[in-house]
């Protein structure tokens, strides 16, 4: 197994959206030189390389131990009023029409995840405990919206909006 620095984004989201369950291999020499191998303040950007806003590796864990699968999060209640349904905006992504489109469809966007993620309570104690920190210390991290949006896209491995929920589920059942 490589070293987790030397993972891409998305590799790294799917590997730590869950703890592992061993323990990863050791080093000769103290366990602890092991964590600090994972540069926990490393930074990641979005799939959309241009948009503003990074977060560490810490803050895309305390993401991804708020949540096991997408149906915690995909409902979601504040929507935007479209005025002109002929005119392209962002306003059009965030409208109920194309919230009862995705959920006839099977699909979950990305609005849902960054309106509901941040409220859900961090709760994986094993990735909390990968990262040298506890539950409480995890629940007491604010979400940054640049954390949520890099993590869908990480698992989505798409800049897209809207993605079958069975993609977003689908790092739950790959090996770790």
């Amino acid at each position: 197994v490589r070293p987790p620095q030397m993972w891409s984004l998305s590799v790294l989201c799917t590997a730590f959206a869950r703890a592992p369950t061993a323990a990863p291999p050791q080093p000769r020499r103290a366990a602890a030189a092991a964590m600090s191998a994972v540069d926990l303040e490393k930074r990641f950007k979005r799939a959309e390389f241009w948009e503003a806003g990074d977060a560490s590796l810490l803050e895309l864990v305390n993401v991804l131990g708020r949540w096991e699968s997408c149906s915690e999060w995909l409902e979601r209640t504040r929507f935007a009023v479209v005025e002109d349904a002929r005119k392209e905006n962002m306003v059009q992504g965030a409208s109920v029409e194309r919230y009862d489109y995705a959920r006839r469809n099977g699909l979950v966007e990305r609005l849902a995840m960054v309106q509901n993620v941040p409220q859900l309570p961090f709760r994986d104690e094993r990735l909390a405990a990968w990262a040298g920190k506890s539950v409480r210390e995890m629940n007491a991290m604010p979400v940054s919206r640049a954390a949520v949006e890099i993590v869908f896209d990480s698992l989505t491995q798409s800049k897209s909006s809207l993605v079958p929920e069975t993609v977003m589920d689908l790092w739950q059942s790959r090996p770790l």
